[in-house]
């Protein structure tokens, strides 16, 4: 069997009172452990080999009640046994990732799921958008936790910091992330996905949906600068538009917004190049969002994303240093 290692091994092979460096209480330490056993392919047998040992001083665990009496045997193996299954059962719901490449592949599994799902609305949109970059952000960090702010989130989904912000706890609620710490930016991607109508069904991370479904939409980066201007309703019907020539009606249905919202983004789109319109329907224009962004004069001063990013720098540095106390609020003019 694969050892333990890290705080578990301490736990089990350092002393009796080694669980108290780590957990608030005996009850919370042995499910810890047991759990990091059943990670590891241990078997019950395996578990009450090690746990019950009379020469492990870790065993006080299972062996002593939280007042220091010594337990009757069956009432030992009874403890070890309800741990043991508590754990089995929550490694089968949330299954450990043995490598990058393992939590690569679930988060791949989420960011198809968020593409297929049918967000509504212009929240939905940048709901859709923030979950994006932090599968984004998953994805290069090889892992299901990481740790995002609502700056990096709004300069990741083209938005503004107070809209990033309310949609994180958004998608908290809905359960696509899970907080993981009451004062940490840390959102671990969660088991769970809200589907239609409400209702919240767990899935298997290891089978792939349907790629047709989502392919398309990778074109477009909501932090673009084209899109920052022209709005995210546009770059959804543009995302769309190289299926072929449409109508405004089947456009409408493929990105769930209102047909006279569609009408009046597709205008747009015709106004700068990026959409044409012939007796087949509307279809991509002869521009793509970099060559609007060049002729329009969007870049260095001009970018209201570029904007954004000096305006979030000078606004962490500000906090930086009155977190540090090298600065106060009346050093930038915040005083009231």
């Amino acid at each position: 069997m694969r050892p333990l290692t890290g705080r578990y091994q301490a736990i089990i092979y350092g002393s009796d009172t080694a669980w108290q460096d780590y957990y608030p209480d005996q009850f919370r330490a042995r499910r810890a452990v047991t759990l990091s056993a059943v990670n590891l392919g241990w078997t019950l047998d395996e578990c009450r080999h090690e746990f019950l040992r009379p020469d492990n001083p870790g065993s006080y665990l299972w062996t002593h009640n939280s007042r220091g009496r010594l337990l009757p045997p069956a009432k030992q193996s009874m403890r070890l046994l309800t741990d043991y299954e508590s754990a089995a059962r929550k490694a089968l719901s949330e299954p450990p990732f043995l490598n990058g490449e393992d939590a690569r592949q679930f988060v791949g599994v989420v960011k198809a799921r968020v593409w297929q799902f049918p967000w509504k609305g212009r929240a939905g949109r940048t709901d859709r958008d923030v979950m994006l970059y932090v599968c984004h952000r998953a994805t290069a960090a090889a892992c299901t936790l990481v740790n995002v702010s609502a700056r990096d989130a709004a300069l990741g989904a083209g938005v503004t910091r107070r809209t990033a912000s309310n949609s994180l706890l958004r998608l908290v609620k809905q359960g696509w992330l899970t907080r993981t710490g009451e004062r940490e930016r840390q959102y671990a991607l969660a088991q769970e996905y809200l589907i239609t109508r409400g209702k919240v069904a767990t899935f298997d991370p290891y089978v792939f949906p349907d790629p047709q479904g989502f392919i398309w939409a990778k074109r477009s980066h909501p932090e673009h600068e084209c899109w920052v201007r022209l709005g995210k309703s546009a770059m959804a019907i543009w995302s769309v538009l190289d299926q072929g020539p449409m109508s405004g009606r089947r456009i409408a249905a493929l990105t769930l917004i209102s047909r006279r919202a569609v009408a009046n983004n597709l205008a747009k789109l015709a106004q700068y190049g990026l959409a044409e319109k012939s007796e087949l329907g509307w279809s991509v224009g002869r521009l793509g969002p970099d060559e609007v962004v060049e002729h329009q004069g969007w870049l260095g001063k001009q970018s209201m994303t570029e904007f954004r990013k000096l305006d979030y720098a000078e606004d962490r540095a500000m906090f930086r240093n009155w977190y540090q106390g090298e600065a106060t609020r009346d050093d930038y003019g915040l005083a009231s």
